[in-house]
């Protein structure tokens, strides 16, 4: 597939999010790009037509989280892959989800990525009845570098509500809660 829309900054990126409409692919030009507000797809995809967005190949783009979620899905049929993202907030509090996919998300699909410093790296949940049913989570590293001192769930995929998800073929390490007071 050729890329129709390439984000080389962090502005552009979010543009390609917002203008890219079923069928297009959303490839990266590799280098860092340092988040620090939530990303959020505006349009949905189709079953044959997919939206993608994607580096080129494994380990060129590496995105700096720094904010609670890198990116919100709340439209169907988007695939992410081939992507490094690397939460970097100072407080463990933040940094909760690389994916936060969301009410009208269905269908979505989490390939080839590596996932670190997160709390919760993918969190899947509805939203006023509408639920992300039938996704994919595979071929992803989802790792901590270290324990997570926060109050919040530490889990590497946090699906809360939805049906019919194939997470398979996953390396999972890491996953350590350092807050004693909670569980």
């Amino acid at each position: 597939d050729s890329a129709d829309y390439i984000g080389g900054t962090v502005a552009a990126l979010e543009d390609a999010l917002r203008r890219a409409t079923e069928g297009q692919v959303i490839e990266m030009v590799p280098g860092t790009y340092r988040i620090n507000k939530i990303m959020a797809p505006r349009n949905p995809g189709q079953a044959e037509r997919r939206i993608i967005l994607r580096a080129p190949k494994p380990g060129l783009v590496i995105i700096e989280v720094d904010t609670n979620e890198a990116f919100q899905v709340a439209q169907p049929y988007w695939t992410f892959e081939n992507l490094r993202m690397v939460g970097i907030c100072k407080n463990d509090e933040y940094c909760e989800h690389a994916f936060h996919i969301v009410g009208g998300a269905h269908h979505t699909i989490i390939r080839n990525n590596h996932i670190e410093d997160f709390s919760a790296h993918i969190k899947i949940n509805g939203y006023r009845d509408v639920w992300p049913d039938e996704g994919i989570v595979e071929y992803n590293n989802l790792v901590n570098t270290r324990a997570r001192h926060t109050s919040r769930p530490v889990t590497p995929v946090d699906l809360v509500g939805a049906s019919r998800w194939l997470v398979s073929d996953n390396y999972v390490a890491n996953f350590v809660k350092a807050d004693p007071k909670s569980t």
